[in-house]
């Protein structure tokens, strides 16, 4: 792996997940969607959670409501790196919606802006196609390493 400098001003604590940003966020879905309930709870060590289908769901976690959520990898163009993005069903079934307006998986080749605004049980999203085709850096493609383990979470 080779060394990044790091960017003070704009310095983001890297995550496997992506974290919405007020304002728009300049995003590339790079595979199909995926649905899937989740549990979790909050412990003194964090948040534990487990996919419901998973054959080893700790015992604490039964009581746990089933969340149902949308999985997408993505390209985010203002971190510079691949995220998953998981969200519950308002903002992934408009991406969903939106996924299905291109032909022949066209959409992994075109960029989505989604808007956040509010916060925590008043946020809002709107999502849209960008209106110019943007370019993926070089090295950002099916073979990357970084895209290769986004990957693998939903493989397993």
């Amino acid at each position: 792996m080779k060394f990044q400098k790091i960017n003070l001003s704009s310095y983001v604590k890297p995550s496997k997940y992506l974290r919405w940003q007020q304002g728009d966020n300049h995003i590339r879905v790079l595979t199909d969607g995926y649905i899937y309930n989740v549990l979790g709870k909050r412990t003194a060590r964090g948040y534990v959670r487990a996919i419901v289908g998973d054959k080893d769901i700790p015992e604490f976690l039964k009581d746990a409501e089933p969340k149902l959520t949308y999985g997408f990898v993505v390209y985010s163009h203002d971190t510079g790196h691949f995220h998953i993005v998981e969200t519950g069903p308002t903002l992934g079934d408009m991406l969903v919606q939106l996924l299905q307006q291109k032909p022949d998986e066209e959409f992994k080749t075109t960029d989505i802006i989604v808007h956040r605004m509010g916060e925590k049980l008043d946020t809002k999203y709107t999502a849209h196609y960008a209106d110019k085709p943007g370019k993926l850096p070089e090295g950002v493609d099916k073979n990357n390493p970084e895209f290769l383990m986004m990957l693998r979470n939903f493989n397993e």
